[in-house]
């Protein structure tokens, strides 16, 4: 598979979602092999951010 290289110019924010019990903290870090991944001391101030990317530039 050939190596992509992108530059992303353009994006925005489509939502910011409060996630005080951060729990996608812990399906992320569950996901990527942490299976005893505890929720961070600061939850209460997390959120999960969505964004759009509007445009990409690459090869």
């Amino acid at each position: 598979m050939p190596s992509v290289q992108a530059i992303i110019d353009r994006h925005r924010l489509l939502e910011a979602i409060p996630d005080p019990s951060g729990s996608f903290y812990v399906r992320l870090g569950q996901r990527y092999g942490n299976a005893g991944q505890q929720a961070p001391a600061d939850s209460a101030d997390r959120v999960i951010l969505v964004m759009s990317i509007d445009n990409v530039h690459g090869r």
